[in-house]
């Protein structure tokens, strides 16, 4: 099992019923392929972590990489994994103001270059992470869960 996380910008902007649209659709297919996963979406970008077996996983990345609405797909982190951080999500979601992002090192770099490399990008998913799993947590946030 792996899990691979990517940033990623939006060739034009999404709008509510777009994000919903895809939502239901990677939730429909992930259920189907057993993968699950995390999706973060401010300001045109994307930040997405997916888990599952590594055919699966790679081939959802393959779609984000040839889908012409994603352009700059950075993978930062594949690796394997024993266990899910994200098991009870098909794809948990969260759409951020951009002052939020702010909060996630290494997003901002992205935004502003297109690209994190390194221990950046190591810092920018594990506070990702964080994040997610803290904000599922509070029970003042609308919860989104797929």
């Amino acid at each position: 099992m792996i899990s691979t996380t990517y940033l990623s910008s939006s060739s034009t902007p999404w709008t509510s019923d777009a994000l919903e649209a895809l939502l239901a659709q990677s939730r429909s297919s992930n259920a189907e392929d057993d993968v699950t996963g995390v999706l973060l979406y401010s300001g045109g970008s994307f930040l997405q972590t997916l888990e599952g077996p590594a055919q699966a996983v790679d081939a959802v990345m393959a779609r984000v990489q040839a889908d012409p609405r994603h352009t700059g797909v950075d993978v930062l982190r594949r690796e394997d994994i024993a266990e899910r951080e994200f098991a009870g999500w098909s794809m948990g979601f969260r759409q951020l103001p951009a002052d939020r992002v702010e909060d996630i090192p290494g997003f901002t770099d992205y935004l502003r270059t297109g690209h994190v490399e390194g221990a950046t990008a190591r810092r920018a998913v594990d506070t990702f992470h964080r994040m997610f799993r803290d904000q599922m947590a509070d029970p003042l946030q609308p919860r989104d869960q797929g």
